[in-house]
């Protein structure tokens, strides 16, 4: 996966009465992240990869 230098990028999941369930971050390399939230996070990762490459400029 494409990881900015310098930058982090946060994936936070929500249940749905809005309290935080999972967040990652891709600076943070020994979180913990359940397999449902890292691939929420591929799926958006690889629809906007061209937003995450220009944010990394």
């Amino acid at each position: 996966m494409y990881t900015p230098k310098n930058k982090e990028i946060k994936c936070t999941l929500y249940d749905k009465s809005g309290k935080i369930k999972n967040s990652m971050s891709n600076k943070n390399e020994d979180n913990q992240v359940d397999k449902e939230a890292l691939e929420i996070f591929e799926r958006v990762y690889k629809k906007y990869e061209y937003v995450f490459q220009e944010l990394a400029k």
